[in-house]
């Protein structure tokens, strides 16, 4: 008997104890209420636990995203810290030094 056949032999034998036991008919009632509560409550743990479980990976994702936000992820990344503004216009901007005002022949004045 394969484990399919077995599920389905005991519930047919508790099925036919059930039709054939001796009790008054409300008693019947209340036990086919309280185990399909107890298959409902069943079902609603579960999906109360799925659901936990993927907010705790959501929320685990993003925080770990927030961490990870500093690290490169390739060679084209390295673009950014290298952006300088070449421009040989005087003022206050961004230069090979840092922020900070530049003369015309791109010489940090001061910052």
């Amino acid at each position: 008997m394969t484990f399919s056949e077995k599920i389905g032999y005991n519930v047919g034998s508790a099925v036919a104890k059930f039709k054939h036991w001796q009790v008054a008919p409300w008693i019947k009632i209340t036990v086919a209420i309280g185990i399909l509560a107890l298959f409902a409550g069943l079902v609603y743990v579960s999906y109360m636990l799925a659901q936990f479980i993927a907010f705790v990976v959501i929320l685990a994702l993003v925080i770990s995203s927030k961490n990870l936000k500093n690290i490169p992820l390739s060679n084209d990344d390295d673009h950014e810290k290298y952006d300088f503004d070449y421009s040989l216009s005087e003022g206050y901007r961004n230069g090979h030094s840092g922020d900070g005002y530049y003369d015309s022949n791109d010489i940090k004045l001061h910052d």
